[in-house]
């Protein structure tokens, strides 16, 4: 239904696909990093020290079902109760589990359809899976007419209440990746898992950066169980955020993690151990709580705050203009060959690193905005201690080169 064609459409010099590799000039400050991008050996010796922390001194054996002391249980138990579920199940990735929703809701209501936004990762990431492995139907929360996309609202899910054909499930993602870690209003939640409920369809939240957006609707006056009652079910990722090898997890009733378990077989993810992953992502879970987060939120708040003010918004914006997590999208205007350059120079002039690739700017529509570029960026335990002057002074460095480069070529 949607190509994945476009994200490979990045801007790449030879010199940047260099830079890819970690080929870093001495004492250049890279901003990008959100975390340590570590070597084999010290992922190995990271892993060596979780476990002796954790306690975990045996290989788990097919997901330890019947073992109800063994660390993984444990584990599950931990997040289940943290998110304020039943139960929880881990699962390899990420994929993999939100499939799995999707079978389960399919076989509970006996509905071969889902509902989804346009930007979900099931459309856009996973080749279709959906409808190549699973053979479903999927009926697409539409974008907006605007070029920038906003949450997901009540008005945006109607569509799918008043067909006589109704989905087994919304899925609903928090926060909202593709267009800059953007929330869904509470309130809005509220009144979707309401009018959902009543027409017997399930709510399932793609929450691959739950833990990001916890802070703000924290901030906002609402915990993190008021957020996730509002489901049926939940996914979680360990490696977004909270710096784990891979892994993520499913949360919901005891009901609902049974037939996974079931799924998670038929998948072939129900692997011998699930050791190196799940005691990283057991570590990673411990190691940031919500306060972590929320350091980063503000953090990267003041840091868009300061480079907003000092650079032209003719040259970058960011967008949301007050990041609502600790992702944002950063918009960079002008032609291609000049932005390359300019990032170029400015890294050279200033010893910082902004920024080395970016994509093609497109609205919700699918339409390609010309002059106009967009890369993620994130706040994380690598970069989080980086002054904001230290980005400012690389994205001024960027804008007068922007500056220098388009009067050389006008």
């Amino acid at each position: 239904m949607f190509s994945n064609a476009w994200h490979a459409s990045i801007i790449s010099s030879p010199l940047t696909r260099n830079r890819r590799a970690n080929t870093m000039a001495p004492n250049l400050i890279d901003l990008r990093w959100s975390h340590d991008p570590r070597t084999p050996d010290a992922a190995s010796d990271q892993l060596r020290a979780d476990c002796a922390t954790l306690g975990i001194q045996a290989f788990d054996m097919y997901g330890d079902y019947a073992n109800e002391a063994s660390w993984l249980q444990r584990f599950q138990a931990e997040v289940a109760t943290r998110l304020g579920f039943d139960r929880a199940l881990f699962v390899p990735s990420g994929v993999m589990a939100q499939n799995i929703a999707l079978k389960v809701y399919e076989e509970t209501s006996g509905r071969s359809s889902f509902a989804a936004r346009y930007n979900s990762h099931l459309f856009l990431h996973e080749h279709d899976a959906y409808k190549h492995v699973l053979h479903l139907d999927a009926r697409v929360l539409p974008a907006s007419a605007a070029d920038v996309q906003a949450a997901a609202t009540f008005d945006d899910v109607k569509i799918i209440l008043e067909s006589d054909d109704l989905p087994a499930v919304l899925f609903l993602e928090l926060p909202e990746r593709e267009i800059g870690g953007k929330c869904i209003a509470f309130d809005d939640l509220v009144r979707i898992s309401e009018a959902v409920r009543a027409k017997g369809i399930a709510l399932h939240m793609d929450g691959a950066r739950l833990w990001e957006a916890e802070a703000n609707y924290a901030a906002h006056g609402h915990s993190l169980h008021d957020v996730t009652a509002l489901f049926d079910s939940v996914y979680v990722s360990f490696y977004k955020g909270l710096g784990a090898i891979t892994g993520a997890m499913l949360l919901g009733s005891s009901d609902f993690i049974d037939a996974s378990k079931v799924w998670l077989r038929r998948f072939g993810g129900n692997l011998y151990s699930q050791l190196p992953y799940a005691a990283s992502s057991w570590a990673g879970f411990r190691a940031f709580p919500a306060s972590v987060f929320a350091a980063r939120r503000l953090q990267l708040q003041t840091v868009v705050a300061a480079v907003s003010a000092a650079v032209p918004s003719s040259v970058v914006v960011f967008d949301p203009p007050v990041p609502e997590v600790p992702l944002v999208h950063v918009h960079l205007f002008g032609q291609l060959d000049d932005i390359k350059r300019a990032q170029e120079m400015a890294e050279a002039a200033s010893g910082v690193r902004c920024f080395v690739m970016a994509r093609p700017f497109r609205t919700g529509a699918g339409v390609v905005v010309a002059n106009r570029y967009y890369f993620e960026m994130n706040m994380g335990v690598w970069n989080l201690s980086i002054p904001a002057a230290t980005w400012v002074k690389g994205w001024t460095a960027f804008a007068t080169a922007m500056a220098d480069v388009t009067a050389a070529t006008a």
